[in-house]
Formats: C-alpha cells, structure tokens, sequence
C-alpha cells in the first residue's frame, strides 16, 4: 500500500456527506484509495462496465 499510494500523495476533503446519517462525517483515516457505487438511477450503466465485472462477487 505505501508503494503504490505514498503518503506525499494522498488528498482528501476534510468531509463527506453521508446518506446513512444525512450529514456531513469528518475524515479521520483514509487510505488515498476511494471506490464509489453509483446511485440506483445507473446501476444498469454501472453493472455494464468491466470495473463491476471484475469486482462483483
């Protein structure tokens, strides 16, 4: 992990917004690696890509 995403190199926006809790959440850890699953609206678009294809279990 610290090869491939070196400490130098790692940004983030000091919150997110969060549907779970409505609100915004700091952030306390992060790794510098971010997924993100599209809102239903596109699921069909996502479950087209090679991303889901080679991640979906």
């Amino acid at each position: 992990m610290e090869r491939c995403f070196p400490p130098e190199g790692r940004f983030h926006t000091a919150q997110f917004f969060s549907v779970y809790n409505n609100r915004m959440n700091d952030i306390r850890y992060y790794s510098g690696v971010t997924t993100y699953a599209p809102a239903e609206t596109y699921r069909n678009e996502w479950q087209q890509t090679a991303w889901y294809a080679a991640t979906k279990r």
